[in-house]
């Protein structure tokens, strides 16, 4: 959440009409582990993504506050309010796919967000059917009006790069 990390208790009296002033404590952004830690009365900008400051326990959403010389807060937040804590998505041990899961992307994102970089799966195997009256297969003779079925052949191929078994149907 794009905003500002506080102490959740800072904000308890903040109200549009009376915003609450806190001191900047320095900018968080994501993929650094921060070392700023929030006293009373600060706040620290953080990006979405961003690892949470020492002393912090809420995120005020940058729209609900005004920056010019000084931070003003124009809404309380409640401890946790615009945080997302380690493992809450999925937690350590736990099970996340079922053998026999067929993976479609919403399956391969879980496995990605785990940071699997392989999983083994079962082959598939794909039917490949071309039709038409002109197709020939290649190596069987060509009479006029036919050409050679090279969908069948070309998909086929694309499919053993990608781990599969095709079988061709006439």
């Amino acid at each position: 959440m794009d905003g500002f990390a506080v102490r959740a208790a800072d904000t308890f009296e903040a109200r549009e009409d009376r915003p609450i002033a806190l001191k900047l404590a320095g900018c968080i952004l994501p993929g650094i582990n921060p070392d700023i830690k929030i006293e009373d009365g600060e706040a620290a900008e953080i990006a979405t993504g961003a690892v949470m400051p020492a002393g912090a326990d809420a995120v005020v959403m940058v729209e609900f506050t005004r920056n010019n010389e000084e931070l003003l807060i124009l809404r309380p937040v409640s401890i946790n309010e615009n945080v997302m804590h380690a493992g809450a998505d999925i937690m350590a041990g736990e099970r996340i796919l079922k053998k026999g899961t067929s993976l479609g992307p919403r399956e391969t994102g879980l496995l990605a967000a785990t940071g699997r970089g392989t999983v083994m799966v079962n082959r598939l195997t794909v039917g490949l059917i071309s039709t038409g009256n002109e197709l020939v297969r290649p190596g069987d003779e060509l009479r006029p009006g036919q050409i050679y079925d090279i969908n069948s052949f070309s998909i086929g191929s694309a499919v053993k790069e990608c781990g599969g078994e095709p079988v061709y149907f006439v």
